[in-house]
């Protein structure tokens, strides 16, 4: 763009040049045809003025020749001109003539160049607006030179940035390596069950939980059920250890709770949260449990497992409250202490029996 610039403003130079030149030729003959004009206008005046001074030298000469001793004009030219002399005086009238015709032809050949001005001056200017285009074009190349360079020097301090940060992180990780290690033993990512270490002491509790739950649940299905508390990692990274499985003795195989149907579902249930109410008491000392309230539930058991569950609450009976919220008949036999809510337009009534 620079060496375009240069040459396009050399050329503006040459043309500057050659327009200066031809206004001063122009100016020069200008003032030259102006000066031999009125040479010319004199010139002329004084042949006008000549040919009437002729005339009238003629009238006068002829008068006074006729009244002189001169017999004829030959004689009087005789007596007053040779021919050398009229011959040069003729020779410079020609000689105006001749340079005349001279200035006129170099006044028209003026005026010729001057129509090329026009023509000039408009390449001129195209030649400017190119000009000043291509110092647009270099100036906003500058600018965007100027703006990736600021760009570059902040990249390189980013990078000078996140190579500090990643020396300090590592210098904090070598030091901090034990503590990095035993996070890792604790979280169950380092420890070969995988199992993280809330989730080991969960266990440690659970399995007090799930051992009387037992208890509970296959008394509730006539031996038909247990728990099994599951330590194994099932698939993938993701951490475990409080999985509870259930084994059926009359199949003999094992399987996950979410197979259960409602039924075996709310026996499973009642028997945990019977369970956990047992563990919490005897391992808080002194805090107790008086009292025991379960909603519904069943009346998706069949006849035995609700007489296994009635005889399993009427035990605890005897150490605590417990109260039950369900709309089946059987239950109602077999509960004496009874509270009955009645249901009104005007509202709901509680009645005691």
């Amino acid at each position: 763009l620079k060496e375009k610039l240069t040459q396009e403003k050399k050329l503006l130079d040459e043309y500057t040049k050659r327009i200066n030149s031809f206004q001063k030729e122009l100016s020069k003959a200008e003032q030259n045809y102006s000066a031999k004009e009125a040479q010319v206008a004199q010139l002329t005046q004084a042949c006008e003025k000549t040919k009437v001074l002729v005339e009238q030298t003629e009238a006068e000469f002829n008068t006074k020749l006729s009244e002189s001793a001169f017999e004829t004009e030959a004689a009087v030219t005789k007596a007053l001109m040779d021919q050398d002399d009229f011959n040069q005086l003729n020779k410079s009238y020609e000689d105006y003539k001749d340079k005349y015709k001279t200035l006129c032809t170099k006044l028209e050949a003026n005026k010729a160049d001057s129509s090329q001005l026009g023509r000039i001056q408009k390449e001129l200017s195209v030649l400017q607006e190119k000009i000043e285009k291509v110092q647009t074009d270099h100036e906003e190349e500058l600018e965007k030179k100027s703006q990736l360079q600021e760009e570059k020097i902040s990249f390189e301090n980013k990078i000078k940035k996140v190579n500090q940060l990643t020396k300090e992180c590592e210098q904090l990780q070598a030091k901090n390596e034990a503590l990095f290690m035993l996070d890792n033993d604790v979280s169950g990512r380092n420890n070969p069950k995988k199992l993280p270490f809330d989730s080991w002491v969960l266990g440690t509790f659970f399995e007090d939980v799930v051992r009387s739950a037992n208890v509970h649940f296959q008394t509730i299905s006539s031996g038909r059920y247990r728990f099994n508390l599951d330590y194994q990692k099932e698939s993938g990274r993701g951490m475990h250890g409080l999985d509870l499985t259930v084994t059926d003795s009359f199949t003999g195989f094992e399987r996950g709770t979410s197979s259960l149907s409602g039924g075996e579902t709310f026996m499973a249930s009642l028997s945990l949260a019977l369970a956990l109410t047992d563990v919490v008491q005897a391992q808080t000392g002194g805090i107790t449990l008086d009292s025991l309230f379960i909603d519904e539930g069943f009346g998706s058991l069949d006849g035995q497992a609700l007489e296994n569950a009635i005889a399993i609450l009427d035990q605890i009976r005897e150490h605590r409250t417990v109260g039950i919220i369900s709309h089946i008949e059987s239950l109602q036999q077999a509960i004496l202490s009874q509270l009955h809510v009645e249901k009104t337009n005007t509202g709901s009534t509680i009645h005691i029996i």
